[in-house]
């Protein structure tokens, strides 16, 4: 896996576990930085706006409070599933415009 598997924007479809905190949507750009938001504004995203790096199935990304977590991270075709250390599994589908 590389950057540029994660690379569009997704919409989360799917969470087991606490993931309320994650964003309904994320987008990922080429040049290391994301974006996270949700459809009803001022809800808290852990993942609001930073930098992601991924490797080895790992993605390392800037949190709200300026913290750098990392995440196990599987994507396949349209759907990307992070799992954090609390094992929270957060899925996003790829958004086609």
């Amino acid at each position: 896996m590389s950057d540029t598997d994660l690379l569009g924007t997704w919409k989360r479809v799917g969470v087991a576990g606490n993931g309320d905190a994650y964003p309904e949507f994320l987008k990922i750009l080429p040049n290391g930085l994301y974006s996270g938001w949700n459809s009803e504004p001022g809800h808290f995203t852990v993942w609001d706006a930073g930098t992601f790096e991924a490797s080895d199935g790992t993605v390392k990304i800037s949190t709200a409070d300026d913290s750098v977590r990392s995440y196990r991270v599987t994507v396949s075709a349209d759907r990307m599933t992070f799992c954090d250390t609390g094992g929270v599994t957060i899925s996003y589908q790829r958004d086609v415009p």
